[in-house]
């Protein structure tokens, strides 16, 4: 029988939210529910601001999205020194992945794509024509939130 260690769990998290925040988006482009942006958008808001998941029932407030921006970089930041030294994990590159999605969705794509160059760049050169063709983020539309 295969054990799994609690720390194998929680490396499986930002996959699972950044696919939960896909599927979301999926929904929102086929047109049956453009609400599903801002569910997405609830959904990377808890991954980044490293609360605890509750199902949505409205909109982010300004803080929540304001700590959620705030916690991704501060993960973003840690994330780069490990892939500087070679330590690129597969949870480490869907949590990138969640904070480029979260920065399109809340700012604008161009801020997205940002995020992806520079936690990419350093570490992975090669890859980053790769995800873009891969991953396209010009699909996603913006949703708008002001910082109060």
């Amino acid at each position: 029988m295969l054990k799994i260690g609690q720390q194998d769990l929680k490396e499986y998290i930002p996959l699972l939210y950044f696919w939960y925040a896909e599927m979301e988006m999926e929904t929102c482009r086929s047109g049956s529910n453009c609400g599903s942006a801002q569910r997405a958008v609830h959904i990377l808001s808890c991954l980044g601001g490293n609360t605890k998941y509750t199902p949505f029932n409205c909109q982010p407030s300004g803080l929540q999205i304001l700590r959620a921006r705030q916690g991704f970089k501060e993960q973003v930041k840690v994330l780069r020194f490990a892939w500087a030294r070679g330590d690129v994990k597969e949870y480490s590159v869907a949590f990138i992945c969640a904070a480029s999605l979260f920065e399109a969705l809340t700012t604008s794509v161009a801020a997205g794509i940002e995020v992806i160059e520079e936690a990419f760049s350093m570490a992975l050169p090669g890859l980053i024509i790769f995800f873009f063709l891969s991953f396209p983020l010009s699909n996603f539309s913006s949703v708008n939130y002001e910082i109060i």
